[in-house]
């Protein structure tokens, strides 16, 4: 199946023609996936819209725009990620910071190292409530394997934890592939495993309107562990 990424920023941002959209909307009909990252895009870009403007601390700018020229890089589905990397850089503020540094060169002596190392104890502080413990599989997940996690969506009687820093790198992917952990989306159980040969984190969410009202559906996003691009994402309804 030809997907058209080119035309999926445009549709969310309404600004296609009547040919183009009526292209995408029949293709969106037969696609799942696609479906999901036009709905991903929309709720970034909704929150988006709805922050209000904070000062940024000094040194934050350099790094994320490095990032985001090097996301200018063909990618399939970047754009989506992109968007909700900027809502959750807007919303969690230093929790992605690590992510986009990730393989990067340390940095000077001085103010910046201080920056990064003030940026790293509030990515750790901030992560910390936002995600459980960081299962460890020594397995490698089907589709099939997967879908089981939508219905059994509890934690084992006895799993084995990987560390914090370890924590912290897989919920920072998850972020930079699109995630988002709020009161509407609660991350529920964190898991390093491989899936189809690829090693992957796997996070599974109870998803609802937020505000105390009961989830609606278990959503499993699957990423992968090394560029953080999805691998897969399942969904059930409760």
């Amino acid at each position: 199946m030809t997907h058209p990424e080119e035309l999926l920023a445009p549709y969310v941002d309404g600004v296609l023609d009547a040919a183009e959209r009526a292209a995408v909307e029949a293709h969106l009909a037969a696609c799942p996936r696609c479906r999901e990252e036009v709905a991903l895009a929309r709720r970034a870009v909704q929150a988006l819209a709805d922050l209000t403007e904070e000062p940024v601390p000094l040194g934050v700018t350099g790094p994320v725009l490095a990032e985001a020229r090097r996301a200018g890089e063909p990618r399939r589905s970047r754009w989506v990620p992109a968007l909700a990397v900027a809502a959750a850089l807007a919303l969690a503020g230093a929790i992605v910071l690590p992510q986009l540094l990730r393989g990067r060169p340390g940095p000077k002596e001085g103010a910046s190292a201080t920056t990064a190392m003030e940026a790293d104890r509030g990515a750790a502080e901030l992560a910390a409530p936002a995600a459980p413990p960081l299962e460890t599989w020594d397995a490698d997940l089907d589709e099939r394997a997967a879908k089981r996690l939508t219905a059994r969506w509890a934690p084992p009687p006895s799993p084995t934890y990987a560390g914090d820093d370890e924590r912290e790198e897989a919920l920072g992917c998850l972020l930079e592939s699109g995630a988002v952990v709020d009161d509407a989306h609660e991350l529920v159980r964190l898991i390093a495993a491989r899936y189809l040969g690829t090693p992957a984190y796997v996070g599974v969410f109870r998803e609802g309107p937020g505000g105390g009202e009961p989830p609606s559906k278990v959503v499993v996003w699957i990423v992968a562990s090394d560029d953080c691009r999805i691998l897969s994402l399942l969904s059930r309804t409760l």
